[in-house]
């Protein structure tokens, strides 16, 4: 069955919409998501919540939400495209909070405009008829240019997530659950993560079948000197220290670890890597 939009009333939306982008925030009186679960299965507090039965809606609230739809879809025609796609505002803490700053934890996007502890959380997110925006008014989630790249990037990054193999996983267990726990610390390992921009990793055939190379890219910004802190030889014994708790399993023949600064990457050797994350550490066993 087909639905006319009113002229009237599509122009009102339209004219809203041209006002906002992504990245703004919209509080609303009653601010709820929704999603389906099984009672008599529930996997978060809301869902055990529910009266008992077969599968069903959890309605829960959030204070704030966040427009994570791209700026040129947000104010296309509604005739044509009449949603926009929202995440719920959270609040963290440390370390967490740090973890997701630094894009460790690519589900939360860092809302900085709004609060240091501001994040868009991804892992649930809810669709809104435009007309939601009517009478509302912005709140910049990001103010300038470079946070809204950023938040872009990162938006394309939680849909972009490679398909490692669970091997891989299992390889480099050992080196996330060591980040995981020195993230953040006020100690010599501590800084040198801290130094790193992004942990990316390259993986390569080996010469025999259906095997693998792993390299960890630990990428700084620049090269540090001796100077600097961590200066550049302790960087590069930690990075050894680092792969150290790694290892070969399955279809893994190898894993090195290489200090690779940025500012000395290529576009192609930048392409031919993925970014590794903090909430990558899922395979089974986890």
């Amino acid at each position: 069955m087909s639905f006319s939009v009113e002229r009237q009333l599509s122009d009102r939306v339209d004219a809203a919409t041209q006002t906002w982008q992504q990245g703004d925030v919209l509080t609303l009186p009653t601010t709820q998501r929704a999603w389906m679960a099984v009672p008599d299965a529930p996997l978060t507090l809301a869902s055990e919540q529910m009266d008992s039965g077969e599968l069903g809606w959890v309605v829960a609230s959030a204070e704030r939400l966040v427009i994570v739809s791209q700026t040129c879809d947000i104010v296309r025609s509604c005739r044509e495209h009449p949603f926009i796609t929202l995440a719920a505002v959270i609040e963290l803490d440390e370390p967490i909070a740090s973890q997701a700053r630094r894009g460790h934890r690519p589900r939360l996007l860092p809302l900085p405009d709004i609060g240091a502890s501001s994040f868009a959380d991804m892992n649930l997110l809810v669709g809104a008829e435009k007309s939601t925006l009517l009478g509302l008014e912005p709140i910049r989630g990001l103010e300038n240019s470079e946070g809204q790249r950023h938040f872009a990037r990162a938006v394309g990054r939680v849909f972009e997530r490679p398909a490692f193999p669970d091997d891989l996983n299992e390889a480099l267990r050992g080196l996330l659950e060591r980040i995981r726990a020195k993230h953040n610390r006020n100690s010599p390992e501590g800084q040198a993560l801290e130094s790193l921009q992004e942990i990316r990793v390259v993986v390569e055939s080996a010469d025999e079948a259906h095997k693998i190379r792993i390299t960890v890219l630990f990428c700084p910004e620049s090269r540090p000197s001796e100077e600097s802190r961590p200066r550049h030889s302790e960087l590069q014994e930690q990075i050894a220290a680092w792969v150290t708790r790694t290892r070969r399993t399955g279809i893994v023949v190898s894993v090195d670890g290489i200090l690779a600064p940025l500012d000395e990457m290529t576009a192609l050797e930048y392409r031919a890597s993925d970014p590794l994350d903090l909430d990558y550490l899922t395979a089974r066993g986890a």
